[in-house]
C-alpha cells in the first residue's frame, strides 16, 4: 500500500499471481533515500465465455413432442450474447428474438446448426463462438434403435441419433429406467444418468460425473459450492544427500510438497530454479512435470494429506557455500500459511587438503595393427596422507559412433564395478596406499591415432590434488605389411600337421639380439626367449605342455633399438 512497510520485492522485476485488479506502490532508494511512492495499477480484464454447448432434439409434430427449443438452455455458463442460424435445411427456421426460442413445427427433418457468439469481450480478449445442433423429425419413430421414441428423447434431452448419449457404455434406455416421466438422476444434480458418464469427469475434480452433483463445477463435492474455498495449507520441504561436497561432486536434492489440509488441492506451482554453482544433471517426479530451464514445478492435483516429490540431480561446479530454494508459488485454494511455503538448503563446497587419488592409465600395445586388441590398463591408487577415501566414481568412456577406434570386447576390475555403457568406475572405498586396477580389452578395427581418457569424477572426501586425477593413453594403429621385416604373424595353429606351427616373424635372421615374451589373459608369463632364429620360436606349450587354445599377448624386441611391439596372438588347435 502507499503507506505499508512490508517489502514485497526489492528486485527490478516482480511478478505477482492476481486474480483482480490490484494496484502497487514502488519506490526507488539510493544512497539511503527514498523517492516518493507511485502507484502501478494491474488491470485484470475478465475473459467473457461461450459456455458450454448441448445438442438437442425437437419434433416437427407437437402431438409427438416438443417442437420448441429454447437456445439458450442448451448452453451451460455462458456470458451475453446472440445467436444466428448456420445450419437451416428447411430455409425458414426463425430465431425469436425476445427469447431465443426457436419453433420447429412442419419443419423438414434435419440437423439444424446454430452458433452462439459473445458479445462482451474487451480487448484484448476477444468474443467466443459454440455451435449447437438440433435433429428434427416427426418424433414418431426411434432413429437410434435405442428403445425411446424421437419425442421422448426430444423431452429427455437425449440424442436420438446415438444409443448411448453419454458414451459411457450403457444404452440410454437402460440409464432412463422404466419410468420415462421419472428417468434415473444418481446424484440428485438435475442432470440425469442418461446424459451424466459414469467414466468421464469433466471437471477433473476425482469424482465421475453420474455420481458428482455438479459436474462442471470443480468445486463441488470435495470443494465449497459457491468455489469460494477455506485457504489451505501446503509445506514446502527440501533437502540435499549432503551439505558438504566437493567440486565435481553429483548431488541429489528432494523437494517434498505437503498438503496439510483435509481437501485437495489443485493446480500447484512450485519453484526451484538451480543457483550458478550447481549443474543440472536430471530429474524425477513422483507425479506433475518439471522444467529445468524456469524452474517451475507442476502439479495438477494433490489430494488432502498426501505429498508429492521432486529429486534434482545436480553437479558442483565451485567452491563456495550456495543456497537453493523451493518455494510455492501457487495453488486453488490459495495458502494462508506463508510461514512454510519455502525451503531453503546452503550447500558447502570445500576443497580439504591431504585428500589425493593418483590415476593412470596405460595401453598394452601402444601401436597395434588393423584387428589387433589393445588392452588399457588403469590404475587408482590413494596416496592421500592418513584417510580412507569413499564413494570413488571414475570415467573412462570409449570413443562410441559409427566408425570407432575401439570396439569394447571385456573387462574385469580388482575393486568395484565397471559399467562400459556409461563410462563408470565405482570404487566404494580405498584404503590408504591400496590400488585399485581396471583391465578394458579393445578391438581397434581401424587405422589411426586415437585417445582414451580416464578422469576421476568423484570422492569423499573430495580430492584436492586435481593434477593427477586424469590420464590419456594414445594408441596408433597401423595396417599390417606381411612383407615387413619383422612383421609378426598373430595366428598359428600348432596342432602337427607341418602348417604354420610354430609363430612366424619376417627377417627375423636379421635380428640376432632379438627377445620375446609370451602372457596368458590373466597377465600370466607364458614363454620366454632370446636370440630366436626363424626355425626356433614358440611352439604353443609352456614347459612342455600345450598351452589351450586362445587369445595370448607378446612383446617382442627386435634388438635393433626400434621400438618394442606388443599385440595379441591367436592360438588355433
Amino acid at each position: 500500500s502507499q503507506t505499508s512497510t512490508e517489502v514485497l520485492s526489492s528486485l527490478a522485476t516482480y511478478s505477482p499471481v492476481i486474480s483482480v485488479t490490484t494496484t502497487f506502490w514502488v519506490e526507488a532508494t539510493a544512497d539511503g533515500c527514498s523517492s516518493e511512492r507511485e502507484a502501478v495499477i494491474a488491470t485484470v480484464i475478465p475473459t467473457v465465455s461461450a459456455g458450454v454447448p448441448m445438442n438437442g432434439s425437437a419434433c416437427s409434430v407437437p402431438d409427438n413432442g416438443p417442437a420448441l427449443i429454447d437456445l439458450d438452455d442448451q448452453l451451460t455458463g455462458a456470458d451475453a450474447g446472440q445467436w444466428t442460424i448456420t445450419t437451416d435445411p428447411s430455409g425458414n427456421v426463425v430465431i425469436n428474438q425476445n427469447n431465443n426460442v426457436v419453433d420447429f413445427e412442419g419443419l423438414p427433418d434435419g440437423t439444424y446448426v446454430f452458433t452462439f457468439t459473445t458479445t462482451g469481450a474487451q480487448a484484448p480478449c476477444t468474443n467466443e463462438s459454440v455451435e449447437v445442433s438440433i435433429f428434427v423429425s416427426d418424433c414418431d419413430v426411434d432413429t437410434d434403435g435405442d428403445g425411446l421414441f424421437d419425442g421422448e428423447e426430444a423431452v429427455l434431452g437425449t440424442d436420438p441419433q446415438l444409443v448411448d448419449t453419454d458414451d459411457d457404455g450403457i444404452d440410454d434406455f437402460a440409464e432412463v429406467g422404466p419410468d420415462i416421466d421419472n428417468p434415473l438422476d444418481e446424484d440428485n444434480d438435475g442432470i440425469i444418468d442418461a446424459l451424466d458418464s459414469n467414466t468421464l469427469d469433466s471437471d477433473m475434480d476425482g469424482v465421475n460425473d453420474q455420481q458428482d452433483p455438479a459436474n462442471l463445477d470443480p468445486c463441488i463435492p470435495n470443494l465449497t459450492p459457491d468455489c469460494d474455498p477455506d485457504p489451505i495449507d501446503l509445506e514446502v520441504e527440501k533437502t540435499v544427500d549432503t551439505e558438504i561436497a566437493g567440486i565435481g561432486s553429483i548431488i541429489t536434492f528432494t523437494v517434498a510438497v505437503n498438503n496439510l489440509s483435509d481437501s485437495r488441492v489443485l493446480s500447484i506451482l512450485i519453484g526451484d530454479l538451480l543457483e550458478s554453482g550447481f549443474d543440472y544433471r536430471s530429474h524425477e517426479t513422483s507425479t506433475g512435470t518439471y522444467d529445468p530451464v524456469s524452474g517451475e514445478w507442476a502439479i495438477e492435483e494433490l489430494m488432502a494429506l498426501e505429498s508429492d516429490t521432486l529429486d534434482i540431480t545436480v553437479e558442483v561446479l565451485d567452491v563456495g557455500s550456495y543456497s537453493n530454494t523451493a518455494e510455492l508459488l501457487e495453488s486453488f485454494p490459495m495458502d494462508n500459511n506463508a510461514a512454510n511455503d519455502s525451503s531453503t538448503i546452503l550447500v558447502n563446497v570445500d576443497v580439504p587438503e591431504g585428500t589425493d587419488l593418483r590415476v593412470e592409465k596405460e595401453a598394452f600395445s601402444a601401436r597395434p595393427l588393423v584387428g589387433d586388441q589393445v588392452v588399457f590398463t588403469i590404475r587408482v591408487t590413494n596416496i592421500s596422507d592418513e584417510t580412507t577415501v569413499t564413494n570413488i566414481i571414475v570415467e573412462d568412456l570409449l570413443p562410441s559412433g559409427t566408425d570407432p577406434g575401439f570396439v569394447y570386447i571385456s573387462h574385469t576390475a580388482s575393486v568395484g564395478e565397471y559399467d562400459p555403457e556409461t563410462g563408470l568406475w565405482n570404487i566404494a572405498s580405498l584404503a590408504l596406499n591400496q590400488e585399485a586396477t581396471l583391465i578394458i580389452t579393445v578391438d581397434v578395427p581401424r587405422e589411426g591415432t586415437f585417445v582414451n581418457t580416464v578422469r576421476l569424477i568423484q570422492s569423499s572426501p573430495v580430492d584436492f590434488n586435481m593434477d593427477n586425477n586424469i590420464a590419456i593413453a594414445e594408441v596408433q594403429v597401423n595396417s599390417p605389411s606381411t612383407d615387413e621385416c619383422g612383421f609378426f604373424f598373430n595366428q598359428f595353429s600348432p596342432n602337427g600337421d607341418g602348417t604354420n606351427d610354430i609363430l612366424k616373424i619376417n627377417c627375423l635372421e636379421d635380428y640376432p639380439n632379438n627377445s620375446l615374451t609370451i602372457f596368458n589373459r590373466y597377465g600370466n608369463l607364458i614363454f620366454e626367449t632370446q636370440k630366436m632364429t626363424p626355425g626356433n620360436t614358440w611352439d604353443g606349450t609352456r614347459n612342455n605342455k600345450d598351452v589351450p587354445e586362445g587369445t595370448y599377448f607378446f612383446i617382442l624386441d627386435l634388438g635393433d633399438g626400434s621400438d618394442v611391439r606388443k599385440g595379441w596372438i591367436q592360438l588355433i588347435r
